[in-house]
């Protein structure tokens, strides 16, 4: 049976767990300050909670309406698939949790890296290599036909060697990792929580040894981030004006506002 920590340690590794998340983070950081500031108490933690509440809701409808108009504009690829706003969109606009996405977009860059070391940067001298005639390759690249071939299998062959021993490294240390864990929840330890997240460390590690293409991103990812970012921020700052309005309503005051009503009440009793 999970613990509690457990259990709440994955809920927050979904999608509606991170934007929970997000949004409480978001409102926080917003209210947190007007503690300080010259408020009442009660006013100031109304504040902060609408703004909490706003921030989880429009995040949530912030990722669905932005991934619709993101798909109805643009319901294509990108031109450009290694634009940084290409890679925003593959992290933040996946429809799954942020941590899977970043996870993959890692193991698509290993495959980018893999793909270079093992020859990936002189594939248009390979295909000067097919299309030119021998004479005209050579004047061109200063070596020959058959000499860039051989040069070409070794360095396909020691790139694909290092890629290999790299992912059986990074593949040994997770399994390390995996094997302490295991023996400390067998000695009692650890709690389960601090476990688990050590298991998910080494699971991240051992996944990241391994390549993965990077999946092409459209319009409806680039949309879904763009609404995340501002369904977070529309929602903080909307919910905390909510906030305040009611707090007025309610008739929170500042120390400010009760000395000026103090004041008010001393000139109209001298009058």
């Amino acid at each position: 049976m999970p613990a509690a920590g457990t259990k709440i340690l994955e809920f927050f590794q979904t999608p509606m767990g991170e934007e929970i998340m997000e949004g409480s983070l978001g409102g926080l950081m917003a209210g947190i300050p007007l503690f300080w500031q010259d408020n009442d108490p009660g006013s100031a933690a109304l504040q902060t909670a609408t703004a909490m509440l706003g921030g989880i809701g429009l995040g949530m409808a912030g990722r669905r309406v932005g991934a619709a108009i993101g798909k109805a504009i643009k319901p294509g690829e990108l031109e450009n698939q290694q634009s940084m706003l290409a890679n925003m969109a593959r992290i933040g606009g996946s429809e799954g949790t942020t941590m899977d996405a970043t996870m993959d977009f890692i193991q698509g860059q290993r495959a980018i890296i893999g793909d270079q070391i093992r020859g990936g940067m002189v594939e248009k001298v390979r295909v000067d290599a097919k299309t030119m005639n021998p004479t005209e390759f050579q004047a061109k690249h200063g070596i020959s036909v058959d000499e860039f071939e051989q040069f070409d299998r070794i360095n396909s062959k020691l790139g694909g060697e290092a890629m290999d021993a790299s992912a059986q490294a990074q593949q040994k240390f997770a399994e390390m990792m995996e094997e302490a864990i295991a023996e400390a929840a067998a000695r009692g330890e650890a709690p389960e929580i601090a476990l688990d997240l050590g298991a998910g460390l080494a699971g991240g590690i051992a996944r990241t040894s391994k390549e993965k293409p990077l999946a092409p991103v459209t319009g409806e990812e680039v949309g879904r981030v763009i609404g995340r970012f501002i369904g977070d921020e529309v929602g903080i700052l909307g919910g905390s004006a909510l906030g305040a309005y009611a707090a007025t309503q309610m008739g929170f005051e500042t120390p400010k506002d009760r000395e000026i009503r103090r004041l008010k009440e001393e000139l109209q009793a001298l009058q």
